[in-house]
């Protein structure tokens, strides 16, 4: 009895140490996942989703508070419609014709998610493990009565045939869908074989269009009446690899679609061959415009002027979701993790800006930006996996130039973002990861240039600087800071001087200068001085976290589960001491 008395007490202790010892104002918040642009405010919109992958807007919404606004895709299966009043329902929960395993993340499963209100319509596209173990691509539609879609459908119909003999795989599966014309357009990825893309007896890599009951369209560019329904009958465009967003401004189609190394954005034209043979050459064949390094572009957007919240001045502004690389870690490497825009010129067919950031994560866990869709009231925003609390949310984006969100993209302190911002692993391994062009920042950087900067040498090569004919006023400042300071200090203001210019004490060096204003420069000197080897241990520790915050419940309570065990372990140590001491 003395031993159950002893746990008790101790479980009491562990649990009182554990709610005394959390500091509730340090937890972390969704906002401190997303940096924001000035002008900008987001906020949480609907909540409660397992992997979601897509958003999509009914055309016209009613207006009583129990009316379907929006519906979200869920990887695994579900469908879900979200109301007036924010309330979640599952539409369908059972989309896929084989179930698959809910506890496992592959990057397959629903993906494409279409609205047809007028027709009462609504297609999901998925790729799902048959019966023998391979990957197929498919397609179901759900009906509701015409105009009015509600809360759960009336019935619902798979089209599967077309693809039964093609091999899907992961990633490069079946994906986006959009209607235009009453007519269903569906990008179809290269599946496993990437030589697939040139087949035009199969739909893998095409982009295929088909009436809303899923009939092939005679004008349809490869269409054969030879009274056989054969891929080439319903295929529209071919020769891609993966487009995974599709939007239609006016009767033009324009999409993004991965790559290997380098992504791209382009417009599809009817009958086009774009010419993918498994290489990333031909990827970057009649593209619009690379994106290198590949960041992962997913959807796309462009801003409605006419029915969006958002300023003119964003009127020909494409808005595009970067997903970055699944399993990855923190803020993206390139730049991606993000939400992107630029303006477009329709008239030359070019853009008309260069692409800049909307929203960046600067999270520590593994996060993927999937979908993006634009409303009257906001540019709508879908993260697939849940953050550090193991939740999954609907963010929306406003314009508003009063706005409190914590974390601007201008103020940005999180070195690891700077890192992307900057552009420095294109040329620099950092922490593990990086291009081979320019000096290994791991390993004790400090060490390295320590002996270097407090030599004779260096001075003297300062003092010629100084006085030489060509000497830059900004240069000799920079330079003067640096000399000024011995041992760690000088270091430190050399490295923090070098992001800034990297010519001030060297016109011979190759590096460029990448623009970095002086409070960016500290924080990353300060993380770069600090750095060493990657090491496997921390990747571990990154997937237990990521782990535990996905299959145990909140932070509020989780502390109390640990507390939990933390008070059995304790009282059997307890246990153990007193057994022993009794037997003496």
């Amino acid at each position: 009895m003395k031993y159950l008395i002893y746990l008790i007490l101790t479980l009491h202790t562990a649990i009182g140490l554990a709610n005394d010892g959390l500091d509730h104002n340090s937890i972390i918040t969704w906002q401190d996942d997303w940096a924001l642009a000035d002008d900008f405010d987001m906020a949480i919109d609907s909540g409660g989703y397992n992997l979601p992958s897509e958003i999509a807007f009914l055309d016209k919404p009613g207006e009583a508070a129990n009316d379907p606004l929006y519906f979200i895709l869920e990887l695994k299966g579900a469908l879900k419609v979200i109301t007036n009043e924010r309330k979640v329902y599952t539409y369908s929960e059972n989309i896929l014709p084989l179930p698959q395993n809910p506890d496992r993340f592959d990057p397959v499963g629903a993906a494409g998610l279409c609205v047809d209100q007028k027709h009462g319509y609504v297609y999901v596209t998925f790729a799902y493990l048959d019966k023998n173990g391979v990957h197929r691509n498919g397609i179901i539609r759900y009906e509701n009565t015409p105009g009015r879609i509600g809360i759960e459908p009336n019935s619902s119909t798979y089209f599967l045939d077309l693809f039964k003999d093609e091999i899907s795989d992961t990633s490069h599966q079946i994906g986006p869908c959009v209607i235009h014309n009453d007519e269903l357009y569906i990008a179809v990825g290269f599946g496993r074989a990437k030589n697939e893309s040139q087949n035009l007896d199969s739909t893998l890599g095409s982009i295929i269009r088909m009436s809303l009951d899923f009939k092939p369209i005679k004008d349809n560019p490869f269409y054969r009446d030879d009274n056989k329904v054969e891929a080439r009958d319903y295929i529209w465009a071919y020769g891609v690899r993966n487009v995974f967003g599709m939007k239609f401004i006016g009767n033009r189609l324009f999409v993004t679609e991965n790559g290997g190394g380098v992504d791209k954005f382009n417009e599809i034209i009817k009958g086009e061959n774009y010419l993918y043979d498994g290489s990333d050459w031909s990827l970057a064949a009649k593209a619009l415009y690379l994106f290198s390094p590949a960041v992962g572009l997913v959807h796309l957007d462009k801003v409605d002027p006419n029915a969006s919240s958002f300023p003119k001045k964003f009127k020909d502004a494409f808005f595009i979701v970067s997903s970055g690389t699944p399993g990855g870690f923190g803020p993206g490497d390139h730049g991606d993790r993000s939400i992107i825009f630029f303006d477009y010129d329709f008239t030359e067919n070019k853009l008309s800006s260069a692409p800049e950031h909307l929203l960046k994560f600067r999270g520590q866990s593994s996060q993927l930006p999937v979908s993006i869709e634009f409303s009257s009231d906001g540019l709508y925003f879908v993260p697939m996996l849940p953050n550090s609390e193991g939740k999954s949310y609907v963010f929306k984006i406003t314009y508003n130039i009063n706005n409190n969100y914590p974390n601007k993209l201008i103020n940005e302190v999180n070195p690891k973002t700077l890192i992307s911002k900057y552009g420095c692993r294109g040329c620099h391994i950092i922490n593990g990861k990086g291009g081979g062009f320019g000096p290994n920042l791991d390993n004790n950087l400090a060490a390295r240039l320590y002996e270097r900067l407090n030599s004779n040498k260096y001075e003297e090569k300062i003092k010629l600087l100084n006085q030489s004919e060509n000497n830059i006023e900004k240069y000799e400042e920079l330079r003067s800071n640096v000399i000024s300071n011995k041992g760690e200090d000088r270091v430190r203001s050399w490295l923090i001087s070098f992001i800034q210019e990297p010519s001030f004490d060297n016109n011979m060096i190759k590096m460029a200068s990448v623009n970095a204003n002086q409070a960016d420069s500290v924080i990353l000197a300060d993380y770069l001085l600090k750095q060493k080897a990657v090491s496997k241990n921390s990747v571990s520790n990154n997937k237990i976290k990521v782990f535990i915050s996905r299959y145990l419940p909140e932070l509020r309570y989780r502390h109390i589960i640990f507390a939990f065990f933390i008070g059995i372990f304790v009282s059997i140590i307890i246990f153990i001491i007193s057994f022993y001491i009794k037997r003496k």
